[in-house]
């Protein structure tokens, strides 16, 4: 049996810039994240959109057991007319995040909030100012997510 070893998580500078993005939100608990990535591709694939990147999802916490999801799908063509094409889904023509700090959650962290916890540390460690999103990609393998962790800066990177 080989042995696990067990890696200090590698944390990078870097932005996340994303165009053309079908957008939703939902009020949750923090472990029901993943809900609204279901009706997302409900809507893709009713629409016959073409998801051609990860799905982003920013997350805001409103207190304790609650948090604000909002799930962004790049697709392949920005949207003419009403970008408002439903009650609940609309149209966005670009995400940008200019400085973050990045951690990718398989780096043994048990989960995103375990990730986050990480990364607030790392700032505090290392003079970083966070504003306090984040942002999560989200990469479907095997069944499994696979998360990237953005925590954006308040300013500039960090000289």
């Amino acid at each position: 049996m080989k042995e696990m070893i067990s890696m200090a998580p590698t944390i990078q500078e870097q932005p996340l810039y994303m165009q053309y993005l079908i957008s939703t939100q939902h009020t949750a608990s923090p472990d029901e994240w993943a809900t609204g990535l279901n009706e997302l591709q409900e809507v893709i694939v009713d629409k016959e959109f073409y998801q051609v990147a990860p799905v982003v999802v920013k997350m805001a916490r409103l207190s304790d057991d609650r948090f604000q999801f909002i799930y962004y799908v790049p697709i392949s063509l920005p949207l003419t007319g009403n970008s408002q094409f439903s009650e609940q889904f609309h149209y966005v023509d670009k995400l940008a995040v200019d400085h973050a700090l990045v951690l990718r959650q398989a780096n043994n962290t048990a989960s995103y909030r375990d990730a986050i916890k990480i990364l607030e540390e790392y700032a505090n460690q290392n003079g970083y100012t966070l504003s306090g999103d984040y942002y999560m990609v989200v990469t479907e393998i095997y069944d499994t997510y696979v998360l990237d962790i953005f925590a954006k800066l308040e300013s500039g990177w960090h000289a």
